[in-house]
């Protein structure tokens, strides 16, 4: 995507206004949150994987009728949307071989991605970016 020199303008004009400081307070509650409700639902989770299909459910997008769901049911769509949300995001999940929490920092669709490198170039003049990028070659 190129950026123009209107939206370059305008994309300086974000970033003084932003409250960075409350961002990150932000984004810290995301992550732990995240984190805190993916470790409550594991045994929801493993309930939606192991049984979703059997009982009819394609994926967790594609349920329709959310409020005739059992009790069982909703808490096992809950604890998987948690961890659509948290892939979508960019922290951790149970549900492939990373942490629940960790912290993405390698994968550019992530949301909190470019967040976080904003409030590092902010906050440290991007040197954190800039060594993991280095450690990482």
């Amino acid at each position: 995507m190129q950026v123009t020199h209107r939206q370059q303008i305008e994309l300086q004009r974000v970033l003084e206004q932003t409250p960075w400081g409350d961002v990150a307070g932000a984004l810290e509650v995301i992550d732990e949150g995240l984190a805190t409700a993916m470790r409550a639902t594991r045994e929801d989770f493993r309930r939606w994987e192991m049984n979703h299909e059997d009982a009819g459910y394609v994926d967790e997008f594609s349920i329709a009728d959310v409020a005739g769901l059992t009790s069982e049911w909703r808490s096992a769509l809950v604890a998987r949307l948690l961890r659509s949300i948290a892939m979508a995001y960019g922290v951790g999940t149970d549900y492939v071989s990373d942490e629940i929490g960790d912290i993405k920092s390698d994968d550019r669709s992530a949301a909190a991605v470019p967040l976080r490198e904003i409030l590092d170039v902010l906050s440290h003049g991007g040197e954190t970016h800039a060594r993991r990028s280095t450690d990482a070659s």
